[in-house]
């Protein structure tokens, strides 16, 4: 009886380019799912951009199969996504504009990666509390910047205008006493 065979291990190649060959999406009542469909599996760093909310992803290695740009979308969620290909650092920007803020998980598929995308709608949800009151202690500190500057503008003003006031009286004074002429 023969020996089994080990299979040989299996060795990632470094030097592989993942290719974007696709997007499907699908929206059921509470999140939007984006599919991106890869060749095989790729590194991804992914983040948001605020005004307007966009999410990010930068796929890496990889390069885009897919012509056109932007993909409407146009739901109640999202917008459009586009693509950006950077051919000599070998990697693909992807950019889903948002209609509203929302929160983001995203999984690494064996071919692809799976986006889901779920709207920040309840008033009590913890996360766009979060961003709400960071958004109004930055305002907060914004303001009381500008009201400093405000003050200090107004003190200096008020120096001007005591400066001043002292000048007209002065002149006021010159005005009265007349040198007598002979």
């Amino acid at each position: 009886m023969a020996e089994p065979k080990a299979s040989p291990p299996v060795v990632e190649k470094t030097d592989e380019v993942a290719e974007l060959q696709d997007i499907k999406s699908a929206m059921n009542l509470s999140e939007k799912t984006i599919i991106l469909v890869t060749n095989i599996p790729v590194k991804h760093t992914t983040y948001m951009l605020e005004n307007p909310p966009r999410l990010v992803l930068e796929l890496l290695p990889a390069r885009n199969m897919i012509p056109a740009s932007p993909i409407i979308i146009d739901d109640d969620l999202v917008d459009k996504i586009s693509l950006y290909e950077f051919k000599k650092a070998k990697a693909v920007r992807l950019e889903i504009a948002l209609k509203s803020e929302a929160k983001y998980a995203v999984v690494a598929r064996d071919v692809g990666i799976e986006v889901k995308i779920i709207p920040l709608s309840d008033k009590k949800d913890p996360a766009l509390l979060a961003r709400r009151l960071m958004e109004a202690q930055a305002q907060v500190e914004k303001l009381s910047a500008e009201n400093a500057e405000l003050k200090a503008l107004l003190e200096l003003q008020n120096a001007k205008l005591r400066e001043n006031e002292e000048r007209i009286k002065k002149l006021e004074k010159k005005r009265r006493v007349k040198p007598k002429t002979p």
